[in-house]
Protein backbone atom coordinates (compact mmCIF):
# COMPACT_ATOMS: atom_id res chain seq x y z
CA UNK A 1 0.00 0.00 0.00
CA UNK A 2 2.88 2.44 1.01
CA UNK A 3 4.14 1.92 -2.73
CA UNK A 4 0.79 2.78 -4.22
CA UNK A 5 0.76 5.57 -2.33
CA UNK A 6 3.80 7.48 -3.28
CA UNK A 7 3.97 6.82 -6.27
CA UNK A 8 -0.04 7.62 -7.10
CA UNK A 9 0.74 10.94 -5.19
CA UNK A 10 3.76 11.61 -7.18
CA UNK A 11 2.04 10.84 -10.67
CA UNK A 12 -0.95 12.74 -9.34
CA UNK A 13 1.38 16.03 -8.93
CA UNK A 14 3.68 15.79 -11.65
CA UNK A 15 0.44 15.06 -13.76
CA UNK A 16 -1.14 18.77 -12.42
CA UNK A 17 2.06 20.44 -13.00
CA UNK A 18 2.32 22.97 -16.09
CA UNK A 19 6.15 22.54 -16.52
CA UNK A 20 7.87 19.45 -17.63
CA UNK A 21 11.13 19.87 -15.77
CA UNK A 22 9.22 19.42 -12.03
CA UNK A 23 7.16 17.09 -13.57
CA UNK A 24 9.93 14.85 -14.24
CA UNK A 25 11.53 15.58 -11.34
CA UNK A 26 8.95 14.24 -9.02
CA UNK A 27 8.57 11.26 -11.36
CA UNK A 28 11.84 10.38 -11.04
CA UNK A 29 11.70 10.84 -7.40
CA UNK A 30 8.42 8.76 -6.84
CA UNK A 31 10.18 5.74 -9.06
CA UNK A 32 13.22 5.97 -6.87
CA UNK A 33 10.93 5.22 -4.01
CA UNK A 34 8.87 2.78 -5.50
CA UNK A 35 12.00 0.69 -6.16
CA UNK A 36 13.94 1.54 -3.00
CA UNK A 37 9.84 -0.12 -1.01
CA UNK A 38 9.16 -2.69 -3.66
CA UNK A 39 12.42 -5.07 -3.51
CA UNK A 40 11.98 -7.55 -1.00
CA UNK A 41 15.08 -9.50 -1.19
CA UNK A 42 17.77 -8.88 2.02
CA UNK A 43 21.51 -8.28 1.33
CA UNK A 44 23.80 -7.71 -1.20
CA UNK A 45 21.82 -9.26 -4.22
CA UNK A 46 18.97 -6.49 -3.15
CA UNK A 47 21.75 -3.69 -3.06
CA UNK A 48 22.85 -4.90 -6.60
CA UNK A 49 19.60 -5.50 -7.36
CA UNK A 50 18.36 -1.40 -6.06
CA UNK A 51 21.15 0.41 -8.00
CA UNK A 52 20.52 -1.51 -11.27
CA UNK A 53 17.09 0.12 -11.45
CA UNK A 54 17.76 2.74 -9.56
CA UNK A 55 20.57 4.04 -12.26
CA UNK A 56 18.46 3.08 -14.95
CA UNK A 57 15.61 5.50 -13.93
CA UNK A 58 18.01 8.42 -12.55
CA UNK A 59 19.38 8.51 -15.37
CA UNK A 60 16.39 8.35 -18.04
CA UNK A 61 14.94 11.03 -15.34
CA UNK A 62 18.14 13.41 -16.26
CA UNK A 63 18.23 12.79 -19.50
CA UNK A 64 15.03 13.93 -20.25
CA UNK A 65 15.44 17.05 -18.12
CA UNK A 66 18.73 17.55 -19.96
CA UNK A 67 16.99 17.34 -23.30
CA UNK A 68 14.03 19.37 -22.02
CA UNK A 69 16.61 22.57 -21.13
CA UNK A 70 18.53 22.31 -24.37
CA UNK A 71 15.49 21.90 -26.67
CA UNK A 72 14.60 25.03 -24.85
CA UNK A 73 17.82 27.00 -25.24
CA UNK A 74 17.50 25.74 -28.79
CA UNK A 75 13.74 26.73 -29.40
CA UNK A 76 14.66 30.56 -27.83
CA UNK A 77 17.64 30.65 -30.64
CA UNK A 78 14.85 29.16 -33.58
CA UNK A 79 12.30 32.32 -32.31
CA UNK A 80 14.55 34.97 -32.30
CA UNK A 81 16.24 34.12 -35.63
CA UNK A 82 12.57 33.40 -36.88
CA UNK A 83 12.07 37.02 -35.95
CA UNK A 84 14.46 39.46 -36.43
CA UNK A 85 14.04 38.90 -40.26
CA UNK A 86 17.48 36.82 -40.55
CA UNK A 87 17.16 33.07 -42.03
CA UNK A 88 16.10 30.45 -39.57
CA UNK A 89 18.95 28.18 -37.73
CA UNK A 90 18.49 24.66 -38.38
CA UNK A 91 17.06 22.81 -36.37
CA UNK A 92 19.77 20.10 -34.98
CA UNK A 93 19.84 21.05 -31.54
CA UNK A 94 16.44 20.29 -31.60
CA UNK A 95 16.32 17.09 -33.11
CA UNK A 96 18.91 15.85 -30.98
CA UNK A 97 17.35 16.95 -27.69
CA UNK A 98 14.08 15.41 -28.90
CA UNK A 99 15.74 11.96 -29.73
CA UNK A 100 17.65 12.84 -26.08
CA UNK A 101 14.00 12.37 -24.93
CA UNK A 102 12.75 9.94 -26.68
CA UNK A 103 16.16 7.76 -25.12
CA UNK A 104 14.83 8.89 -22.21
CA UNK A 105 11.40 7.68 -22.32
CA UNK A 106 12.74 3.97 -24.12
CA UNK A 107 15.73 3.37 -20.89
CA UNK A 108 12.66 4.23 -18.56
CA UNK A 109 10.41 1.75 -19.90
CA UNK A 110 13.29 -0.80 -20.80
CA UNK A 111 12.87 -1.00 -24.36
CA UNK A 112 14.76 -3.64 -25.53
CA UNK A 113 17.84 -2.03 -26.76
CA UNK A 114 18.38 -0.85 -23.34
CA UNK A 115 16.54 -3.68 -21.51
CA UNK A 116 18.86 -5.48 -19.38
CA UNK A 117 18.38 -3.84 -15.94
CA UNK A 118 14.49 -3.85 -16.22
CA UNK A 119 14.67 -7.52 -17.04
CA UNK A 120 16.52 -8.04 -13.99
CA UNK A 121 14.79 -6.07 -11.73
CA UNK A 122 11.78 -7.63 -13.29
CA UNK A 123 12.54 -10.56 -11.80
CA UNK A 124 13.36 -9.72 -8.57
CA UNK A 125 9.76 -7.35 -7.73
CA UNK A 126 7.17 -8.80 -6.33
CA UNK A 127 4.37 -9.67 -8.93
CA UNK A 128 2.53 -6.37 -7.73
CA UNK A 129 5.44 -4.23 -8.11
CA UNK A 130 5.78 -4.65 -11.84
CA UNK A 131 2.96 -2.78 -13.51
CA UNK A 132 3.78 0.29 -11.28
CA UNK A 133 7.50 -0.07 -11.75
CA UNK A 134 7.50 -1.10 -15.69
CA UNK A 135 4.03 0.24 -16.86
CA UNK A 136 2.75 2.99 -15.17
CA UNK A 137 5.94 5.21 -14.33
CA UNK A 138 7.16 4.77 -18.27
CA UNK A 139 3.51 5.74 -18.96
CA UNK A 140 3.09 8.80 -17.41
CA UNK A 141 6.84 10.17 -18.39
CA UNK A 142 6.19 9.74 -21.84
CA UNK A 143 2.90 11.47 -21.31
CA UNK A 144 4.96 14.59 -19.89
CA UNK A 145 7.64 14.03 -22.48
CA UNK A 146 5.25 14.12 -25.61
CA UNK A 147 3.07 17.34 -23.84
CA UNK A 148 6.58 19.09 -23.82
CA UNK A 149 6.71 17.47 -27.74
CA UNK A 150 3.29 19.33 -28.23
CA UNK A 151 4.38 22.66 -26.86
CA UNK A 152 8.14 22.83 -27.28
CA UNK A 153 8.86 20.71 -30.36
CA UNK A 154 5.80 20.86 -32.63
CA UNK A 155 4.91 24.63 -32.39
CA UNK A 156 8.25 25.28 -33.99
CA UNK A 157 7.15 23.79 -37.00
CA UNK A 158 10.39 21.68 -37.13
CA UNK A 159 9.77 19.01 -39.43
CA UNK A 160 12.55 16.26 -37.80
CA UNK A 161 11.51 13.62 -40.15
CA UNK A 162 14.77 11.42 -39.36
CA UNK A 163 13.92 11.95 -35.73
CA UNK A 164 10.87 10.86 -36.29
CA UNK A 165 12.07 7.77 -38.39
CA UNK A 166 14.52 6.68 -35.72
CA UNK A 167 11.95 6.47 -32.84
CA UNK A 168 9.44 4.62 -34.82
CA UNK A 169 12.16 2.02 -35.59
CA UNK A 170 13.16 1.78 -32.22
CA UNK A 171 9.47 1.38 -31.15
CA UNK A 172 9.09 -1.20 -33.53
CA UNK A 173 12.28 -3.44 -32.74
CA UNK A 174 11.26 -3.28 -28.98
CA UNK A 175 7.58 -4.74 -30.01
CA UNK A 176 8.83 -7.47 -31.73
CA UNK A 177 11.82 -8.33 -29.79
CA UNK A 178 9.47 -8.10 -26.49
CA UNK A 179 6.91 -10.07 -27.99
CA UNK A 180 9.54 -12.93 -29.22
CA UNK A 181 11.40 -12.96 -25.96
CA UNK A 182 8.09 -13.17 -24.18
CA UNK A 183 6.77 -16.09 -26.14
CA UNK A 184 10.41 -17.79 -26.16
CA UNK A 185 10.54 -17.89 -21.63
CA UNK A 186 8.67 -20.77 -19.89
CA UNK A 187 9.51 -18.29 -16.65
CA UNK A 188 6.45 -16.25 -15.53
CA UNK A 189 7.86 -13.02 -14.34
CA UNK A 190 10.12 -12.91 -17.19
CA UNK A 191 7.14 -13.32 -19.74
CA UNK A 192 5.28 -10.56 -17.57
CA UNK A 193 8.75 -8.51 -17.56
CA UNK A 194 8.78 -8.31 -21.47
CA UNK A 195 5.09 -8.39 -22.29
CA UNK A 196 5.18 -5.13 -20.38
CA UNK A 197 8.00 -3.74 -22.28
CA UNK A 198 6.56 -3.96 -25.18
CA UNK A 199 3.11 -2.46 -23.92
Amino acid sequence: PALALIWFGATATALALVSPLPAILLLTTGSVGAVLMAVDEEGEERALIVARGLRAIVVAGVLAAAAILWAEVAGVDLRLGLGDGASPPDGSALGLAFLAAALAVALRAGAIPVHRWASRLGERLPILALPVTFAWGPAVLAVVVLGWVDEGVVALGQPLAFERAAIAAIAVISIMFGAIAAFLHDDLDRVVAYSLTTD
